[in-house]
């Protein structure tokens, strides 16, 4: 007998299940319908520009609406803060099984690489590493430099997304394995591939299955290839690493210097205590590059959109990091970037990080019964264009970038905002438990990178217009308006501020 009409029918008993145990909890929930059953609400959002259809869907149906995700199922949407903050700590809500299935499938040793991630993002261990993500600014303003010198006074035109994306897969690897990843020739590419795979019918056929049906995720498929792909190419890395360290001290346990923090000196263990063989290491590096690669760089860029948008902000930002060293008569250093010397720089940091969120939700799954307050079962916390933009929360100007109104302190802010209780009023690295472990070092890199450039240099506008979309691995790309079927990038006149 065919397998084939025995595996539809358990898909289709399977799909029915699914549907009738969340019916009846949500049959009167409103939300809108889908134009494809199949797929679900993922069919439209997909061809739909960033900071459109969420925002639609809440001025329409309120904070909390049901949407139907892949085969029908219903999914509930909570955008409103006290609900999604519960939901965030509550032990009976969990990272949802098919995020889990991905990251092990993908990360291999995922528990061990949480440990080290963990450690290497601590604030103390960042500190000890910032020397290396000022070198890296500095790399690239010095190549912007040169560039400029040659073409002129009117500038450069640059192609940020590529600019940014070397500096944050380098700060990543020179920090944690003291190996610069954008200078070999196949990690960069197999990277790009996996992050930039563009949302097609095809490819949200395959998204869907596996978000409903995770074991699907260990099918052959292009993207597992790519992935095993990039673990060999990483397993290089780490072998030549691996014997590197073996001559230098004896020990096999030091994947990188001292500046790694992934391990003690002259010793075969990490700091967690545990050994660290070979696959446990690939496991890291591809737990690392992962956590604080594509986020950082995406909103390093975006916050240079902001600013040739809007020249008066980077005017002010400037001004006031030129009156720091007027004033102490040095460059500011880690301690200065990232305490209160700077409160300008920390209310663009902060309004970064909330408008330009590469989360578009937060999904967590029910493990066991609950009443939150909005008595609902949560799916999805929306944070790009829910919680972090919308009116009912921060009030009019919600969707416009004003980093002033985090100068006056908690006490100038919306009640509303407040209820977000997850460190700074944003969800932008999620809440609870679960909270982004790499947190402090992207906060540090992108403080760095941006107070770096904006000494050193004007951001202007050109003519074209860039909408952001969404990709398959949830990431946010740029695209030129009228381009689209183009590649992902960003293109922005860079100028030298003396010669202005």
């Amino acid at each position: 007998m065919s397998l084939v009409p025995i595996a539809f029918a358990i898909l289709a008993i399977l799909v029915v299940y699914r549907i009738l145990r969340t019916h009846n909890t949500l049959k009167d929930v409103p939300g809108p319908t889908p134009s494809n059953w199949f797929l679900g609400y993922v069919y439209d959002l997909s061809p739909k520009p960033v900071g459109t259809l969420y925002r639609e869907w809440s001025r329409t149906f309120g904070q909390t609406y049901k949407l139907r995700g892949p085969l029908g199922v219903p999914e509930l949407v909570v955008g409103d803060p006290k609900g999604a903050t519960h939901i965030l700590n509550s032990p009976s809500f969990q990272r949802n099984y098919s995020d889990r299935v991905a990251l092990e499938e993908f990360v291999r040793h995922y528990t061990a690489s949480q440990q080290v991630t963990r450690l290497i993002s601590m604030p103390s261990n960042v500190r000890e590493v910032a020397h290396v993500l000022f070198d890296l600014a500095e790399r690239l303003t010095q190549e912007w430099e040169e560039e400029i010198r040659q073409a002129g006074p009117s500038g450069i035109l640059s192609e940020i997304t590529s600019k940014m994306q070397r500096v944050a897969i380098d700060a990543i690897s020179m920090t944690t394995f003291s190996y610069t990843l954008s200078e070999d020739p196949q990690i960069p590419a197999l990277i790009a591939k996996i992050a930039d795979v563009p949302a097609s019918t095809l490819t949200l056929i395959a998204e869907s299955l596996v978000d409903a049906f995770p074991i699907l995720y260990k099918v052959p498929s292009p993207m597992r290839d790519w992935t095993v792909l990039l673990r060999t190419e990483l397993g290089k890395i780490a072998d030549r690493i691996w014997k590197e360290n073996e001559k230098s001290d004896g020990g096999v346990g030091v994947l990188v210097g001292a500046e790694s923090q992934l391990s003690c000196e002259g010793s075969s263990k990490m700091i967690t205590g545990e050994p660290m063989d070979r696959d446990t290491a690939i496991a890291n590096m591809c737990a690392v590059i992962f956590a604080g690669y594509e986020t950082t760089a995406n909103i390093l860029a975006e916050c240079l959109y902001e600013f040739a948008q809007k020249p008066f902000i980077q005017d002010k930002l400037r001004a006031e990091l030129n009156a720091f060293v007027d004033t102490t008569g040095r460059e500011p250093t880690y301690d200065d970037l990232t305490g209160d010397a700077l409160p300008y720089l920390d209310a663009v940091s902060r309004e970064a990080m909330r408008t330009k969120a590469v989360l578009l939700t937060v999904t967590r799954a029910a493990v066991a019964s609950d009443t939150i307050p909005l008595h609902f079962p949560l799916v999805h916390v929306p944070v790009r264009d829910g919680i972090h933009a919308d009116p009912a929360i921060w009030g009019p100007d919600a969707q416009e970038f004003r980093p002033e109104r985090w100068l006056e302190g908690d006490s100038a802010l919306p009640e509303m905002v407040k209820m977000i209780r997850a460190p700074g009023h944003l969800l932008t690295f999620g809440d609870g438990p679960k909270t982004c472990l790499g947190k402090y070092f992207a906060m540090a890199e992108f403080k760095i990178v941006i107070s770096t450039i904006m000494r050193r240099f004007r951001i202007e506008d050109v003519q074209e217009k860039y909408d952001f979309y969404r990709q398959t691995s949830n990431t946010i790309k740029p695209r030129i308006r009228g381009r689209e079927h183009e590649a992902p990038q960003l293109n922005l006149r860079v100028k030298l501020v003396e010669e202005m």
